[in-house]
């Protein structure tokens, strides 16, 4: 009965802690609480965001500038953490692939991520209400914290970030673009990293495409598309001088075709009984 009870208790007690640990875990607190907006929105205190131009918004791209009205979706705020934050930030997920540590493999959800190493809610609310406070409505904000969707009209985006949108000719295809950095309030500064979707320029892949190839028996390997033309060009040649040069027909074998002209001479001559002229090349060729 005795070792009954202390089995019940030690497992009582393992119970306890585990439930502890993961209670501490899930409430760990913010790397840092402290609000970095320390001054009221001034507009007239403005710092440019400086990279947040297409390189294309040039003069010689501009055809003027956009209508009021026109619709713009899908605009990225994108939000910053504090070097306290962001140094937390990096232990924790280093922490995760270190396997003496007590957060190996404990993998973080995003609402997770925004309520430890995320701007806090009230920053949030700063920038959202400066944004409302220009017209523009936000969409959404993302769970980690790190970037609020926003949209608006055309004059709405250029009265809140101090730049014009215009449109653009590049190679025939027209475009829309912030002609400038976009600039906000200093006191927000600390907050906001970029802004994303000011213009409509999607992203291209670096990466280009390889020739198309074919199997050659005769290379013993693959070869791009274009050299097995060469090389069926290089046999339908070979031909016409064989039969021009020797006057008559021969069967000349798919490997000789790639002999030099007089080694397929002196075979060909050899073969002087033959009826007509013939070639045997895979139809990886083109020849049949």
């Amino acid at each position: 009965m005795r070792l009954l009870r202390g089995f019940f208790l030690g497992l009582s007690a393992i119970t306890f802690i585990s439930t502890t640990q993961a209670v501490t875990q899930s409430a760990a607190p913010r790397a840092n609480s402290t609000s970095r907006i320390l001054e009221n929105v001034d507009e007239n205190q403005l710092v440019t965001l400086k990279g947040n131009t297409h390189p294309a918004a040039t003069a010689g791209n501009d055809r003027g500038q956009v209508r009021p009205d026109l619709a713009m979706t899908d605009i990225v705020l994108v939000q910053n953490r504090g070097p306290e934050q962001q140094a937390a930030f990096d232990e924790s997920v280093s922490s995760q692939y270190d396997s003496s540590s007590s957060n190996f493999h404990h993998w973080l959800q995003p609402a997770e991520v925004g309520e430890r190493f995320g701007p806090s809610l009230t920053e949030i609310a700063t920038v959202s209400n400066w944004l409302a406070s220009h017209g523009l409505s936000v969409a959404a904000v993302s769970k980690d914290r790190m970037s609020i969707r926003f949209g608006g009209t055309a004059a709405q985006v250029e009265s809140a970030f101090h730049t014009e949108i215009h449109n653009l000719s590049i190679n025939g295809e027209r475009h829309i673009a912030n002609m400038s950095d976009p600039q906000i309030p200093a006191a927000l500064a600390p907050l906001i990293a970029g802004i994303k979707g000011l213009h409509n320029f999607l992203p291209h892949p670096l990466h280009r495409m390889g020739s198309k190839v074919q199997f050659s028996p005769d290379a013993h390997g693959w070869v791009k598309v274009a050299e097995c033309v060469r090389r069926e060009s290089r046999c339908r040649s070979i031909q016409r001088a064989v039969l021009r040069r020797l006057g008559q027909t021969c069967v000349v074998p798919q490997a000789q075709l790639l002999l030099p002209l007089p080694q397929r001479r002196r075979r060909c001559g050899r073969r002087r009984g033959a009826l007509r002229f013939r070639h045997y090349l895979q139809p990886a060729f083109g020849l049949a």
